[in-house]
């Protein structure tokens, strides 16, 4: 069943919406979701698969970690890691239309 417009409209889904539309501005950001889908790595390990910079990815996780896409478990390195599936469909759904 649709859901109504009125409540797909909430200010908590449009900024949700916002949000998600914000990290997928930045390709190293989507890069870095679906690398690190269900899977821990550290920023070295992100750096060395995507060969960019340490301090590159370092500011996309960071920026990543505080609007909450990914999580950090803290060792002797940090390792982030996301569980969403939701994000990594819309990801590819969007790079199949062609975006």
């Amino acid at each position: 069943m649709k859901r109504d417009i009125n409540s797909l409209l909430s200010d908590e889904n449009i900024k949700g919406l916002s949000r998600l539309c914000k990290v997928l501005t930045n390709p190293t950001r989507i890069k870095i979701l679906s690398l690190i889908y269900k899977k821990e790595l550290t920023i070295n390990q992100i750096s060395d698969r995507l060969k960019m910079s340490s301090s590159m990815i370092s500011n996309q996780v960071n920026y990543l970690t505080n609007v909450k896409y990914i999580e950090c478990r803290k060792g002797s390195e940090n390792f982030y890691r996301h569980d969403d599936e939701e994000l990594i469909i819309t990801i590819n759904q969007l790079l199949k239309q062609g975006y």
